[in-house]
């Protein structure tokens, strides 16, 4: 059992979090004036970069009460809050870093409302200007060459318009070198899905679900793509199209057996539902995504939160 000194920084952290939840209308509040509130205390703080932000938390925390946490300050999290002014995503990390720069949920509260965030117009189209003029002036140089020219452009842009940075360097409909080869892939994986969807369905075999990662198997540099598969928009539109949820895989495989002469129990066994909802599902056309009986959305909870409790 850890002592005070490790239960004081986590009780801390799980009240903020409680408070994150609880939040009114009243506090909620743009991506965009938090990052600015922690930039303005961590320059109070005197930190300048990531480096300086995880040897502070490390200092203050220690890395056993981060990892009871799960928070890792090895990841670019840390570099996007110190230098883009982007806070992170997840209410752990966001409660700790509001524990560690204003020490509670409200010392917070108090600091955003003297933030003045600049979200003018004329500034963004500015960067946008000198982003544009660099991408076309260098039209083999990919974002990373333009981020690295124009640091602060390109961090402000980022922040407020990433999905006009996606536009410029990433668009299939881009006449960059380094987009018309995105759109090259994102041409051949939905191809390479669509066979892949063919075989996973095929009527003879027991179904299984369907998956973003069984779509993608095969596929060269699956795994890289798969982490920004919005920069593919055919491609993420066929995923969102025909991946399955647990619920939606359940009913499709109940009416398979039915279909191919399975009993009841046999059901009730595959699908760990209820005898008689077994049966009564099996015997109904399947339904579609989003429309599924209640009892199913129940026992696929209930599983989730065994499986929660059983970690």
């Amino acid at each position: 059992m850890p002592d005070g000194l490790w239960i004081e920084p986590i009780v801390r952290v799980a009240q903020t979090i409680r408070r994150f939840l609880l939040a009114d209308d009243r506090e909620i509040v743009s991506r965009q004036m938090v990052g600015a509130t922690y930039k303005q205390a961590m320059e109070r703080l005197g930190i300048s970069d990531a480096k300086c932000l995880r040897e502070q938390l490390i200092a203050r925390y220690g890395k056993d009460v981060l990892a009871l946490l799960n928070i890792g300050v090895d990841s670019d999290w840390l570099r996007r809050v110190a230098q883009c002014q982007s806070p992170p995503i997840g209410l752990a990390r966001n409660s700790l870093l509001i524990d560690f720069l204003f020490g509670s949920y409200n010392g917070f509260l108090k600091s955003i409302k003297t933030i003045e965030v600049d979200l003018s117009d004329i500034k963004i189209d500015e960067c946008k200007k000198i982003i544009l003029r660099e991408a076309k002036a260098r039209p083999g140089n990919g974002s990373r060459y333009v981020s690295e020219r124009f640091p602060n452009e390109y961090a402000f842009i980022k922040r407020f318009d990433s999905a006009w940075i996606r536009g410029v360097f990433y668009s299939k409909k881009s006449t960059r070198p380094y987009s018309k080869r995105r759109g090259e892939i994102d041409d051949a994986l939905v191809r390479h899905m669509k066979d892949r969807l063919v075989k996973i369905c095929e009527e003879d075999c027991r179904p299984i679900k369907i998956t973003r990662q069984r779509l993608m198997h095969g596929f060269k540099s699956r795994n890289h793509i798969s982490r920004d598969i919005q920069l593919y928009p055919q491609s993420a539109a066929f995923i969102d199209s025909v991946v399955e949820t647990s619920e939606h895989y359940v009913c499709r495989l109940a009416r398979y057996l039915w279909l191919a002469g399975e009993t009841a129990t046999q059901i009730h066994q595959a699908t760990g539902l209820p005898l008689a909802d077994a049966a009564s599902l099996a015997r109904r056309p399947i339904p579609k995504k989003g429309k599924e009986p209640t009892y199913v959305l129940q026992t696929i909870q209930a599983r989730r939160l065994s499986r929660v409790k059983a970690r």
